[in-house]
């Protein structure tokens, strides 16, 4: 489950969709204000503790850090601490750059690991560069369709191959889930809630 700390004005274009995409016969605009306020956050921290569900905190920019100061603050977050740097998002947040990847990485508390999402065409070179830096990616249609500039993805699955291709030729090993579950401090057995 993740906590978005992000605050920013959101304004987007969703295009409609055409054949084979489905789900959305118009053009949608969004024009609007997203953003949690520190007693949201609070709030949601404090549910998630006594569920012993552990969060991936979602940072958009280095401001982001004032409200995960206030939850460290407040012993409201447990270690190892996960975070999840999404970048290049349109219209709030850091730019998808090394540099910006380098800034907020700073930033971070002690017994911290990192997940680095980039949105759209700048996805491939950062995730790259995230890896060599030792940091985690995530990838998804919900971030890029484009497996490489103009050529659409057939799947998530292709985004993952190619990911884990370039995690192998920079030498980085691949997780399995029971890896993947231990590293982030979760329970082995998965848990059902109701």
């Amino acid at each position: 489950m993740s906590i978005d700390l992000a605050c920013w004005p959101l304004k987007l274009h969703y295009k409609a969709r055409k054949a084979p995409l489905f789900g959305r016969d118009e053009d949608v605009y969004i024009d609007q204000v997203f953003g949690i306020s520190h007693a949201e956050a609070e709030k949601t921290m404090e549910y998630m503790n006594q569920y012993d569900v552990r969060p991936a905190i979602e940072v958009y920019d280095t401001a982001n850090f004032e409200m995960v100061q206030n939850l460290l603050r407040k012993d409201l977050l447990k270690p190892p601490y996960w975070f999840d740097f999404v970048l290049g998002v349109g219209g709030g947040g850091s730019y998808a750059t090394p540099y910006h990847l380098m800034t907020m990485l700073e930033y971070l508390p002690e017994d911290s690991l990192v997940s680095v999402i980039a949105v759209g065409a700048s996805q491939w070179p950062l995730l790259a560069t995230a890896i060599a830096m030792g940091c985690h990616v995530r990838v998804g249609m919900e971030d890029n369709i484009y497996i490489e500039k103009g050529k659409l993805a057939s799947s998530n699955a292709e985004l993952v191959r190619k990911v884990v291709d370039i995690a192998k030729i920079l030498g980085r090993p691949i997780a399995t889930p029971a890896e993947a579950r231990e590293i982030m401090g979760l329970p082995k057995e998965l848990r059902m809630y109701e």
